[in-house]
């Protein structure tokens, strides 16, 4: 086989290959589908079809979330949140925006959240500052002892030097006193042992 048709071949089976391989992948991705609510005082009737001639599958009223599916003229295929039905509303009547009822919930419901969140912080906050208040206790018992540390430390390095000149003296007058008595012991003795002529 030539080289040109062996490439012709290849190139028709790779592009069969991407095709196929393309049409799978749609068929896997789900459709993409924005939230909705049912808006105004209104009950709908949900139908199999896109038109009043179609059978009524349920009933949908004010705030009740949906999917919409696709637009068909007049019509909008939407898919229940609730229970999964699928089925066709009248066009206008699926609004992005929830309705205020429900925000409403959603604001009580985040307000609730957040002054459980404020109490936490509070309760939090509170055993923080008994916490800080143990440590400034303890902080200024340290510093108490520093301060009479150091100022022991300061009287062990001054250069007094009266300690040793009181210790010098002691040991001059001392000796002085053992010197003299010594000096009158020795003389003592000295005159007895003598002779008289």
């Amino acid at each position: 086989m030539p080289l040109r048709v062996r490439k012709d071949n290849f190139l028709r089976k790779l592009t069969v290959t991407s095709v196929f391989l393309l049409g799978i992948a749609n068929l896997c991705v789900p459709l993409v589908a924005e939230a909705a609510w049912i808006r105004g005082g209104v009950k709908l009737n949900l139908r199999t079809g896109p038109g009043t001639e179609y059978r009524i599958l349920g009933l949908l009223e004010t705030g009740d979330e949906v999917a919409i599916l696709s637009e068909q003229g007049d019509w909008t295929e939407i898919q229940v949140t609730a229970d999964g039905k699928q089925g066709f509303i009248l066009a206008g009547y699926a609004d992005l925006e929830p309705p205020s009822a429900i925000k409403i919930l959603e604001l009580e419901s985040q307000v609730k959240e957040l002054i459980s969140q404020l109490r936490k912080s509070q309760s939090a906050s509170k055993g923080l500052g008994e916490k800080a208040h143990v440590l400034k206790k303890s902080e200024e018992e340290l510093r108490n002892k520093i301060s009479l540390l150091t100022a022991e430390n300061h009287s062990l390095k001054s250069p007094s030097r009266w300690p040793e000149w009181i210790t010098g003296a002691l040991i001059l007058s001392s000796g002085m006193v053992i010197g003299g008595i010594l000096r009158a012991i020795l003389n003592r003795s000295k005159r007895q042992h003598r002779i008289k002529l």
